[in-house]
């Protein structure tokens, strides 16, 4: 199935699952990032501005553990457009403050030479009210990640759930 198709499938699980059965859902604008490692490689000017939007849909109380579904797109290091969806599980360590892992899909120009990969990523979220600010670790992997990168983007919960 190709990527596009792929994304289509899961926003529309997402926006078709039961709301009544989140916790929540939202929307994420994309973000910040900042790189790593990238002494020797001929890269005079990475975007670390990532502009983009996407859905979350939370399953699990807003003070406990959490199994969340994500699908968006942003503009990439490299300005190229960047696409993922993904499944992911939180666990609460302290008041709002999760960690986790999102497993996912991505494409992206940039990486992989074009082709859609699989990368479980280190997630960090704390929640204030209804927005929530996540943290991403996407470590150097051969070539497909060619340096490390720390990425940010908020969650703006639009319904919330009982």
């Amino acid at each position: 199935m190709r990527f596009k198709q792929t994304i289509l499938l899961i926003v529309i699980l997402i926006i078709s699952t039961n709301i009544s059965q989140a916790e929540s859902f939202g929307i994420n604008l994309y973000g910040l990032s900042f790189h790593s490692g990238v002494e020797g490689y001929n890269y005079d000017r990475l975007n670390e501005v990532n502009k983009g939007i996407g859905v979350r849909a939370d399953f699990g109380k807003k003070d406990g553990d959490a199994i969340f579904m994500e699908a968006g797109k942003y503009n990439d290091s490299f300005e190229n457009e960047a696409k993922y969806v993904s499944v992911g599980y939180q666990y609460r360590i302290w008041k709002q403050l999760r960690f986790g892992i999102n497993a996912a899909f991505y494409n992206t120009k940039s990486t992989n030479n074009g082709e859609t990969f699989f990368a479980p990523i280190p997630i960090m979220s704390y929640r204030v009210w209804r927005v929530t600010v996540n943290t991403v670790y996407l470590p150097k992997y051969q070539r497909i990640n060619p340096f490390t990168i720390v990425g940010a983007y908020l969650t703006f919960t639009i319904i919330q759930g009982k």
